[in-house]
């Protein structure tokens, strides 16, 4: 009996210390570093979409890129005619402020300044209170409301993407592109100090992205130009591969492009 009591004892002594062992083993698990993790940090930088309105109740939907190098510009329609405004941006504490010049679209707004001011959380990813003041070529005055497109720290295609282009030739420059939620799709780059802005449509199917997009303002060889671009897309990775592009208008060209995800 008293071996089989001291057996007993040296069983139970083992299985706890097997127990205590485990649960240690538990707590020094790696910390998770997938999309579901605490360690994916939201980032102001981006596209955002949404609207904004001024003090007499008139608005419009708008698009917001705000780049990694300080610079932002938006995209609209007012009166069926595109706008493109851009300027520069900063976030000091929790407040976002960005000044913008129209610099195409409808008559009565190139060349207005305006200054966009909202609140930041960076917890949760989002901008709040936003409001806006235009100083020229008039006064006005307004508030305007903007989500981010993919700030959720899970690969998706919609967004605003910055690369390079480079045609056969050898010829190249920086460009930025978003692609919206909407199936609408629009790029920005500078040729000969000149900002350039075409716009169009995208699609994925299967694993490859298809934008096409018509160049509606910029240096004036280069307005109405047609161009199709293709890419290979991962979505686990949520990176683009294999870019290359034709342009059919006015002129045959073909070139390679490159693009990242700016999240």
């Amino acid at each position: 009996m008293k071996k089989l009591f001291l057996a007993s004892i040296t069983l139970s002594v083992l299985a706890f210390i097997f127990l205590v062992s485990q649960t240690g083993c538990t707590k020094s698990d790696p910390v998770r570093t997938d999309s579901t993790s605490t360690v994916c940090k939201h980032t102001i930088v981006g596209l955002w979409t949404g609207s904004s309105t001024n003090v007499a109740g008139s608005g419009q939907a708008w698009s917001v890129s705000i780049r990694p190098d300080g610079t932002v510009s938006y995209e609209n329609t007012i009166h069926d005619t595109r706008q493109l405004a851009v300027g520069s941006w900063e976030l000091k504490h929790d407040t976002l402020t960005f000044t913008t010049v129209g610099v195409y679209g409808y008559s009565i707004f190139q060349g207005a300044v305006q200054t966009w001011t909202a609140k930041y959380d960076s917890t949760t990813g989002t901008l709040s209170n936003g409001t806006y003041v235009t100083t020229s070529p008039s006064a006005d005055s307004g508030t305007f409301t903007l989500t981010e497109v993919n700030n959720t720290c899970t690969p998706a295609i919609q967004g605003l993407w910055t690369g390079s282009s480079v045609n056969a030739a050898g010829s190249g420059q920086a460009w930025s592109v978003s692609l919206r939620p909407d199936g609408t799709a629009s790029y920005e780059n500078t040729i000969y100090d000149t900002r350039q802005l075409a716009v169009g449509t995208w699609t994925l199917k299967n694993d490859t992205l298809t934008f096409s997009t018509v160049a509606v303002y910029g240096y004036s060889i280069f307005q109405g130009t047609e161009q199709t671009w293709t890419a290979k897309y991962n979505a686990t990775t949520g990176t683009l591969t294999n870019g290359t592009y034709v342009t059919t208008y006015p002129a045959a060209d073909s070139g390679t492009f490159t693009l990242t995800v700016v999240q």
